[in-house]
């Protein structure tokens, strides 16, 4: 049954990327068709760039889940509001969160970003062993809510893109204890630690179209509890990749396509849990406002818990240049 539910993921993802290639040749046969002059061959106009990317869901510069290369230049403070539903079936259980999100750009090429998540969830969990001596989860109805981990990361952008070399940036952020570890509210007991390595490049001179599109990734590792409790027992550390592409639906960049893969690899203690997602957005931007919808396919490999459906959005205002400041 678990495969015919990938199945759509699948056509989803393969319809997005199509969509990717398919609506600028569109766009120009439209103004081909309308009588345009087309500029001569022998003059490269200047072509739109991939210029303005908005904190994402976790408060850093990006798509809506991956985070990018690129940082705040110095003394502009990026903030607003962020929004994430899941849906399951089994367990049947709905968990929402609404996170309050900042930035700051720091001269060298630095930026500092922050996520505060309130958690709301009808899913309650306890934990047993069974005969055979292994640890099994049941799980209930019970409404619960209280503040999630708060995380923050500091971002060096070391590397900017050269002609077609990539450019690079590093992350590491601590995440922090809040609301009930035992029912994954917060996500950490005592403390937690993320390293990042991010790589992006913009490409804009295809000789089909117009508009550029960006392609970027960042991998890391995420460690939590490492040495708390009785034989760490709280111990678990995972893996984590993003890759996305963002495609400019409007020579002014107002208007973006995204498309992202999440993995949470060797994810658990018994490293069964991992997860496969591909989301599908789009993003209304300008110089300093922001407002991004996606949705997002999760395939659980967890044996007690079915693939999810997740809902993200969030918004975000740029204080800082250029002016003026609207909009």
């Amino acid at each position: 049954m678990r495969f015919s539910r990938h199945l759509p993921a699948g056509l989803f993802a393969a319809l997005l990327i199509v969509a990717v290639l398919a609506v600028p040749a569109m766009a120009q046969d439209e103004d081909a068709a309308e009588g345009e002059e087309a500029p001569p061959k022998d003059v490269q106009a200047d072509k739109p760039r991939v210029s303005n990317l908005p904190i994402n869901f976790k408060g850093m510069s990006g798509l809506i889940l991956t985070t990018s290369t690129k940082a705040l230049a110095p003394g502009t403070v990026e903030l607003g509001p962020a929004w994430r539903s899941e849906q399951s079936d089994d367990p049947d259980y709905t968990r929402t969160t609404w996170a309050g999100n900042a930035a700051v750009g720091i001269p060298g090429g630095l930026e500092f970003g922050l996520h505060v998540p309130y958690v709301e969830t009808d899913l309650y969990y306890t934990e047993r062993v069974n005969e055979f001596g292994q640890k099994v989860r049941d799980f209930r109805k019970k409404n619960q809510s209280d503040l999630g981990s708060i995380e923050g990361m500091l971002k060096w952008a070391f590397a900017q893109q050269e002609l077609f070399l990539p450019s690079f940036a590093a992350g590491v952020g601590f995440i922090a204890p809040t609301g009930d570890y035992t029912q994954h509210i917060s996500q950490v007991k005592s403390y937690g630690l993320r390293a990042l390595l991010m790589m992006g490049i913009e490409i804009n001179d295809l000789f089909f179209t117009d508009y550029a599109f960006a392609i970027m990734g960042d991998g890391g590792i995420v460690v939590q509890d490492l040495g708390v409790g009785n034989d760490r027992e709280y111990e678990e550390k995972h893996g984590e990749v993003h890759f996305g592409m963002i495609f400019p639906l409007h020579p002014t960049n107002y208007v973006e396509l995204i498309t992202e893969y999440e993995g949470l690899l060797m994810r658990g203690t018994t490293n069964e849990e991992d997860e496969n997602s591909f989301l599908g957005g789009l993003r209304l931007t300008t110089q300093h406002i922001n407002l991004t919808f996606g949705a997002m396919f999760t395939m659980v490999e967890a044996r007690d818990m079915d693939d999810r459906l997740t809902y993200i959005a969030n918004f975000s205002y740029k204080l800082g240049p250029p002016f003026p400041m609207f909009p």
